[in-house]
């Protein structure tokens, strides 16, 4: 299975916390419509979040299911 990680990296300016979600948010959406039809229809979006911060977007097939919150993306 073929893996991806893309990395956005800002320096020299400071960011307030929720300028740092924002910016995160913005970034997520941008990949997402990148990716458009090339990921499979059940395919889900979802955020790992750590210390309360989404540190990473998370884009693929579940490797088991589980049970989804209603703000996940899905297809």
């Amino acid at each position: 299975m073929p893996k991806y990680e893309f990395t956005f990296v800002v320096t020299d300016v400071e960011l307030s916390d929720e300028q740092r979600q924002e910016v995160g948010r913005a970034v997520v959406l941008a990949g997402t419509a990148a990716l458009g039809a090339k990921c499979p229809s059940d395919a889900v979006s979802a955020p790992i979040v750590a210390d309360e911060f989404i540190i990473r977007h998370w884009c693929g097939l579940p490797p088991f299911e589980v049970a989804l919150p209603e703000s996940v993306a899905r297809g």
